[in-house]
């Protein structure tokens, strides 16, 4: 197995990845092209790549001790270390969307003291989360889901790091693909195309992630992905701006998830995700804020 013929295994889930998208990512992907080795192009809308230069990686971790003052034990701590490292091999540069993350796995840590065998991450831009998570023991076995599209953009960083082997990679695109990954040993992570999350019903997942994207999906998905998670009886951590408007006119409203009876065991606007930094100005860092309140809320069903 090589990462090419993942990337092509993938990539014949194209055909059908727009039953899965919101106006938001019809626009964003309007312009993909798809090279001869299965590499993506022309796509945007989900997170950042930051290139790196001379200097970068203590400019910006001097910038985001200012953006986030509360963080600089965790911005000097292991975890972020790691990150900058990860990001590294990857020819990018620590951000504020790195970052983020790097404070969610904190928080998750110290909510969650259970014993986390499978994790899915639902919309993971840049593999922020996966990248992290598999060089880590946060989860035995990880799932990311997402569309056709970004999945391969991601392929493109996690291969760049050397301790993740293509052997350890697989797709699923049915319930069966999904007991086979779980069942075979060295398996570490699980690609499931957006239009394929079906196959992921009772499918014993400990933990959801959701960042940044639902806000980005049409209602009917949310409630399609809720249905997913409420029947697997998982924790769902979920960090999302409070009401979006996207370009079509679907509006979402985190308050309006289908929450149902979930137990709640933090519910606050997320601090790490109100605002982020440009270096626009004199001093190479200019605070700006996001387009509505971000919030984060943690569940188990």
């Amino acid at each position: 197995m090589s990462f090419e013929s993942i990337r092509k295994d993938l990539a014949s889930d194209l055909v059908s990845s727009e039953d899965a998208k919101s106006s938001h990512w019809k626009f964003h992907t309007a312009s993909l092209n798809l090279s001869s080795t299965y590499q993506v192009s022309g796509i945007n809308g989900f997170s950042n790549r930051t290139n790196r230069f001379p200097g970068s990686t203590k400019l910006h971790k001097r910038n985001l001790k200012k953006l986030f003052p509360w963080g600089k034990a965790v911005i000097e701590g292991n975890r972020f270390s790691r990150a900058i490292e990860i990001c590294h091999l990857q020819s990018r540069e620590i951000d504020t969307c790195v970052a983020r993350h790097v404070f969610t796995f904190e928080l998750l840590e110290e909510y969650l003291e259970i014993q986390r065998n499978l994790t899915c991450v639902i919309g993971d831009g840049q593999s922020n989360f996966v990248s992290q998570a598999l060089v880590s023991n946060f989860s035995k076995k990880l799932i990311s889901i997402n569309l056709t599209e970004v999945l391969l953009s991601d392929l493109e960083l996690i291969e760049k790091i050397p301790s993740v082997s293509a052997d350890e990679i697989a797709v699923a695109r049915n319930a069966s693909d999904v007991q086979n990954f779980l069942n075979t040993t060295g398996k570490k992570l699980l690609l499931v195309s957006a239009q394929n999350a079906e196959c992921l019903f009772k499918a014993e997942i400990d933990l959801f992630i959701n960042m940044a994207s639902f806000q980005e999906m049409t209602p009917a998905l949310v409630e399609k992905y809720f249905a997913i998670i409420e029947s697997n009886n998982s924790y769902l951590y979920c960090c999302n701006r409070l009401e979006k408007k996207l370009y079509g006119g679907e509006v979402n409203r985190f308050m309006d998830f289908p929450w149902k009876n979930s137990k709640i065991m933090l519910d606050e606007s997320c601090k790490w995700h109100q605002d982020f930094y440009s270096f626009r100005s004199v001093s190479l860092f200019k605070k700006l804020k996001f387009d509505g309140q971000i919030w984060h809320r943690l569940v188990k069903f």
